[in-house]
């Protein structure tokens, strides 16, 4: 059962609850009752609007107080105010329709039959009863219709009960279907890179290999330096389409080398921390979304510094992207995707279907802030902590010297490229 949804019912009902302390005092001042206890009512009065304020926090493991405690200032204020023929008496419905909301059917129909046995016991122990020759029968119907309201509550709850579990089931299914969604992409990415690697870039490397059997010329030195760029290019789109070193590596590395691959583009500086420990059963989906944001970062922020920590946070694996670049409206991220920019809306949408959670902050001109926040999935299989924190220190060197080899001509070292960085701005906050 949601407990944030349970938390926003009982959030509403402790206005409302604290919205009647005001009508109980008017129904003193203004309409007389028989027998009236003026000190014991104001006495009960002024409990209750403690109780009231007490009631707009109430203990999350123990809601059952607010039922107890509205069924006794229930019977309190009506025994002060009249008996069985006070005013407050519609007050005895406010159990039962409060535990209906919190979706407890059996809460309900148990605070509806203790509800209408308090009004009818108060009622009949009050000395109001002796006054009118009706009283024992007003007092019946009374607690009858307290009955049928609470019957009617329990429906409700039942049906709100039975509405959430359907919600609960559709969430699950969609969280699988996402699930094997991703799985099925990260299957297809890794066979299109297998492709680039063992066809295309085979061929190129071999075509290379035959150009220097034709000996030294300027055109031969030209498609050198061609073929080394395509063959780094290539490479780099191999590292977008499937990350072989998460596998190998760890989240670490990957998200460093993602990382500084886009700050190369963009020039910006980077300050990545990752501290997630494996076997989250999250590390695609958090590698997927740093690449993302931070390529937004090169492409739109226009940023000169951007901060990315990867941290395990209350069980959930958080992600936190924060650049100092232009930022722009929230207001118009829906209406984003007519334009086809659907980047940021199908990370929210992702997390969301997995049961997490997505926060953007920004305005113009005051940068971005993502954090993304996801629960542990089941994961098949993961390195173990030694062996990813080895790899990791030895991978991302192999893997810089393995690129600026692949793009060097056989004869000639080609120009490294600049990071473009420069003085950052202003160093962004994450929250």
């Amino acid at each position: 059962m949601d407990l944030r949804v349970e938390d926003r019912a009982d959030r509403i009902f402790g206005v409302l609850r604290l919205a009647a302390v005001p009508l109980v005092a008017a129904s003193e001042l203004y309409v007389s009752h028989p027998h009236e206890t003026p000190t014991r009512f104001w006495v009960a009065v002024g409990a209750f609007a403690v109780y009231a304020v007490a009631a707009l926090r109430p203990p999350a493991q123990h809601r059952w107080l607010l039922t107890a405690g509205d069924l006794f200032f229930a019977g309190a204020l009506s025994f002060a105010s009249g008996g069985g023929f006070s005013q407050f008496r519609f007050g005895f419905v406010f159990a039962p329709l409060a535990s209906a909301f919190r979706r407890r059917p059996l809460v309900t129909f148990s605070a509806s039959l203790a509800a209408a046995a308090i009004y009818l016991a108060q009622a009949l122990a009050h000395p109001s009863r002796t006054e009118r020759a009706d009283a024992e029968s007003f007092a019946a119907i009374q607690a009858s219709y307290l009955l049928w309201i609470g019957l009617v509550a329990t429906g409700l709850s039942a049906l709100l009960a039975r509405h959430e579990r359907e919600l609960e089931r559709l969430g699950d299914a969609r969280q699988r279907l996402v699930a094997e969604a991703m799985a099925a992409e990260e299957r297809e990415r890794k066979r299109v890179a297998e492709v680039i690697h063992d066809d295309a870039i085979q061929h190129l490397l071999a075509a290379r290999f035959e150009l220097a059997a034709a000996g030294p010329s300027e055109h031969v030195e030209r498609a050198d330096r061609v073929i080394g760029e395509t063959v780094a290019h290539l490479r780099r789109t191999m590292a977008d389409l499937h990350p072989h070193l998460l596998e190998r590596a760890g989240l670490a590395a990957a998200a460093r080398a993602a990382g500084e691959r886009a700050a190369a583009r963009g020039g910006f500086a980077l300050d990545l921390r990752c501290s997630i420990p494996p076997g989250g059963g999250n590390e695609q989906v958090l590698l997927r979304s740093l690449g993302e944001l931070v390529a937004n970062a090169a492409s739109h922020a226009h940023a000169s510094h951007v901060m990315a920590v990867l941290e395990r946070r209350g069980g959930d694996d958080v992600l936190r992207v924060a650049d100092d670049g232009v930022g722009f409206d929230p207001a118009v991220l829906d209406g984003r995707i007519d334009a086809g920019h659907i980047g940021l809306l199908s990370l929210r949408e992702r997390a969301e279907a997995l049961g997490g959670r997505f926060a953007l902050e920004t305005a113009p001109g005051a940068g971005t802030s993502v954090c993304l926040s996801l629960p542990p999935r089941p994961q098949a299989s993961a390195p173990s902590t030694a062996a990813a924190k080895a790899a990791s220190s030895a991978a991302v060197p192999m893997l810089q010297a393995a690129t600026a080899a692949a793009s060097r001509p056989r004869a000639s070292a080609s120009p490294t490229l600049a990071d473009g960085a420069g003085q950052p701005r202003k160093r962004p906050r994450l929250s």
